[in-house]
C-alpha cells in the first residue's frame, strides 16, 4: 500500500500594496486601537490599527498602513523618519507602562493636566507620596499618547503655546550682577509686560536678613509677580515662566 504525504501548503499573507513601488515615510501616530474604539484598518494587509503610519507612493497617494507593514515596503524602512517614529513609538510604550506600574498602588490616583511650560504634566500619587511625575512633550503626548487624552484635567487649555522663549533675552546680560554688591534697577520690556530686577533684603525666619535679587512684573502699571532668589541663572527663566504663566491662566 502505498502511503502519500501531503507538504503542507505555505501560507502567503495577502499585500494590497505592490512591492516593487517606491514609498515615503509621511507621519505616524497612536490611535489606540479597537479598544479605544478606533476602527482604522492597515490598507495594505487589512488588519486592525494602533501604530499608524501614512505612507506616500511614488504616484504621491497616501495610504495608512501599520508600522510593520510600513517597514516591508521600499524606501521606508531605512529612512530616518522611520526610525523616528518607531523610537517615539517605544518612549509611549514606555510611559504607559510606568502609568500601569504606579496605578497598581493601592489608592493611587492620576492627574494628567496642561503645564504653563506648554507640556503635559502625568503625576500619580497616594496622599503625600508621588510615585510618578513626569512631563511630556505636548505634540508627543496628542500624537503618541492620544489614549490619554480624555484624561486631560484641564482640556480647554489643549492649545495653549508658550510665547516666552529663552532667545528672548539673548540680548541681555545678566552675568556682572551681584545681589550681594547691590546695582541700579534694570528695566526690562517683554511681550507688553515690563520687569525691574533689582537687589534686596529679606528678613529669614530666625530673624537675619539675606542679600538676593527681586524681579517684579508689571502690567499697565499694576503688579503681577515678586520673585526673590539668588542665582544670576534663575533671572532669564523667571521672567520666562511669569509670562507663560500670566497667559497660561488667561487661556
Amino acid at each position: 500500500m502505498k502511503t502519500t504525504i501531503n507538504e503542507p501548503t505555505k501560507r502567503i499573507a495577502r499585500r494590497n500594496l505592490p512591492i516593487n513601488d517606491t514609498y515615503r515615510f509621511i507621519r505616524s501616530y497612536y490611535n489606540g486601537g479597537i479598544y479605544e474604539g478606533n476602527g482604522e484598518c492597515c490598507e495594505n494587509c487589512n488588519k486592525p490599527l494602533a501604530n499608524i503610519a501614512i505612507i506616500e507612493n511614488s504616484s504621491q497617494k497616501q495610504f495608512i498602513v501599520g508600522m510593520d507593514c510600513a517597514s516591508t515596503l521600499s524606501g521606508i524602512k531605512n529612512s530616518d523618519a522611520y526610525e523616528i517614529a518607531e523610537s517615539n513609538f517605544k518612549e509611549a510604550k514606555a510611559v504607559r507602562a510606568k502609568i500601569n506600574k504606579h496605578l497598581k498602588n493601592e489608592g493611587a490616583k492620576m492627574k494628567i493636566e496642561n503645564t504653563c511650560a506648554g507640556d503635559i504634566s502625568i503625576y500619580i500619587a497616594k496622599e503625600q507620596r508621588a510615585y510618578l511625575h513626569e512631563w511630556v512633550n505636548k505634540e508627543f503626548f496628542f500624537t503618541y499618547l492620544s489614549d490619554l487624552k480624555s484624561k486631560v484635567k484641564n482640556p480647554e487649555k489643549n492649545d495653549f503655546k508658550t510665547l516666552a522663549t529663552d532667545n528672548d533675552l539673548n540680548d541681555y546680560d545678566f552675568s556682572k550682577l551681584s545681589y550681594r554688591e547691590g546695582f541700579e534697577p534694570v528695566k526690562i520690556t517683554l511681550h507688553g509686560f515690563d520687569f525691574v530686577l533689582h537687589h534686596t533684603e529679606v528678613q529669614a525666619p530666625a530673624g537675619n536678613y539675606n542679600k538676593m535679587f527681586d524681579l517684579k512684573m508689571y502690567e499697565n502699571g499694576k503688579l503681577l509677580e515678586t520673585d526673590n532668589f539668588y542665582s544670576q541663572r534663575e533671572i532669564k527663566s523667571n521672567i520666562k515662566w511669569n509670562i507663560n504663566k500670566v497667559l497660561f491662566e488667561r487661556f
